[in-house]
């Protein structure tokens, strides 16, 4: 794995590791297993061209912040159903998402 980044959630049993590999995957392990909950590549319903950031949020969906598609992609907690974020068209004209090259959440 080429780690690029990591993004941690939850505690005890739940806690859950997000890791970045290269620009183009994101694996998801719990980390009192280690168990791969579920690889998040190409094959997934939301297709990644060049991810530059993963980060979850209180509730524990990932977003995946998208460079080479100039876009946000959020992931429900259990990795199944996946969108782009509201409000944030994609694109690289004015008033656009263009180029996001990383995400982070505060408590």
């Amino acid at each position: 794995i080429d780690v690029r980044h990591v993004a941690v959630h939850g505690e005890g049993a739940e806690q859950r590791v997000a890791v970045m590999d290269g620009y183009y995957a994101v694996f998801v392990f719990n980390v009192e297993s280690g168990h791969c909950q579920r690889p998040l590549t190409g094959s997934t319903p939301c297709k990644f061209s060049c991810i530059r950031g993963i980060a979850f949020n209180h509730k524990g969906f990932l977003y995946v912040s998208d460079e080479g598609a100039h876009s946000i992609l959020v992931f429900d907690k259990s990795l199944n159903q996946c969108s782009l974020v509201p409000n944030f068209q994609p694109g690289d004209s004015e008033g656009k998402l263009c180029y996001p090259a990383g995400i982070a959440f505060a408590p």
